[in-house]
């Protein structure tokens, strides 16, 4: 009778140290997380400022309670940032908080939307330009026909290219090809201005004997604007 209860104060024994040991890992590799700890939502890496938010540019992080800021999204927030634009640089493993995005609907200002600029109106770009830059665009006379905000560069088969990298200096990007069609901001009212001076260029042709090819349709002279350059 002894030495069954000396059994089973034994097994019991190991059973308590057994299920101490096993409390103490899951407190060590998850409990700890789970009652001291709070997912967040994070960026995976530095997203420049204008950038779409995709989804693999974010990140789940456990922090303390203490050190989360207010307004942080959590997991199952992510339809909150996906598809919007970073108001300003956002570093890697940065907490994601709703004030830190906009929307793309936010560039515009009243009266303002997209319109494009075709390639064979287009004399002269360099293929450094990027979205979001400020464009310049000209006359070959000379005249500046305003600044404009490009929204989107398209090339040959009408893919985009060239996304936003205002981070970069002008000499140091690179291009992911041709640039043709350019799509910039504006208000209807510069849009037919510029179209007004393609039409006046066109007419000052004719009036000099000279057959409208294609390349002589080209007026417009497409550059970063100073302010962008740097």
């Amino acid at each position: 009778m002894k030495s069954l209860r000396f059994r089973i104060k034994t097994i019991a024994g190991i059973l308590l140290v057994t299920l101490s040991a096993a409390g103490i890992f899951y407190w060590e590799s998850a409990g700890r997380e789970l009652v001291m700890m709070t997912p967040v939502l994070v960026s995976a890496r530095d997203i420049e400022e204008g950038e779409m938010i995709l989804p693999e540019d974010l990140a789940v992080l456990s922090l303390p309670f203490d050190a989360v800021v207010t307004g942080a999204l959590r997991p199952g927030d992510e339809k909150k940032a996906q598809g919007m634009l970073a108001k300003d640089l956002i570093p890697a493993r940065q907490q994601i908080v709703a004030s830190m995005l906009r929307t793309e609907d936010s560039l515009f200002s009243p009266g303002e939307t997209v319109f494009c600029l075709e390639s064979e109106w287009i004399y002269s770009r360099p293929a450094s330009l990027c979205s979001g830059d400020v464009l310049s665009v000209y006359r070959p006379d000379g005249e500046l026909l305003g600044n404009y905000r490009a929204a989107y560069l398209r090339n040959g088969n009408e893919q985009p290219i060239n996304a936003p990298r205002r981070g970069d200096s002008l000499l140091d990007r690179g291009s992911d090809g041709i640039i043709e069609d350019i799509e910039i901001v504006c208000t209807a009212e510069d849009y037919f201005a510029i179209l007004e001076s393609i039409r006046a260029h066109e007419e000052k042709l004719i009036a000099g004997g000279s057959y409208i090819s294609a390349d002589l349709k080209r007026c417009l002279i497409i550059c970063v604007a100073a302010e962008d350059a740097i």
